[in-house]
């Protein structure tokens, strides 16, 4: 008898802590993530950095390679539904001496630069 009460206390306790963890629902997102769409209706050569500014906003960083200006919009996502992909990935933007967009792209993110300890665990 006394074996059954254990074994029922040893159950009960075990799922008392399964109902104490907590299955993310919402994904972890930092950054500004560039949708095809808003890629889509930059046009090289045409855009210019008030137009980009306007559709997408300030950029969260930039460098400056000789003539040009490049600016990132790095976007990071981890955490998705059961059996998602994590996200990471940055939208460049090269600028002219003009302030016009001369290329734009996007490339694998920048990875390891967070300030949140979740995403740095995630390699993020």
């Amino acid at each position: 008898m006394k074996q059954k009460v254990l074994s029922l206390l040893a159950v009960i306790c075990i799922i008392g802590m399964a109902a104490c963890v907590r299955i993310p629902t919402e994904p972890m997102i930092t950054g500004v993530r560039i949708t095809d769409e808003q890629m889509q209706r930059v046009v090289d050569n045409k855009t210019s950095c008030d137009d980009l500014i306007r559709m997408i906003g300030h950029p969260q960083r930039q460098n400056q390679i000789g003539e040009k200006t490049l600016w990132y919009y790095d976007f990071t996502q981890i955490g998705q539904s059961l059996g998602g992909k994590n996200i990471s990935e940055t939208a460049v933007f090269e600028i002219s001496r003009k302030n016009v967009v001369l290329a734009h792209y996007k490339t694998a993110g920048s990875g390891g630069s967070s300030s949140n300890p979740l995403l740095k665990a995630a390699g993020q």
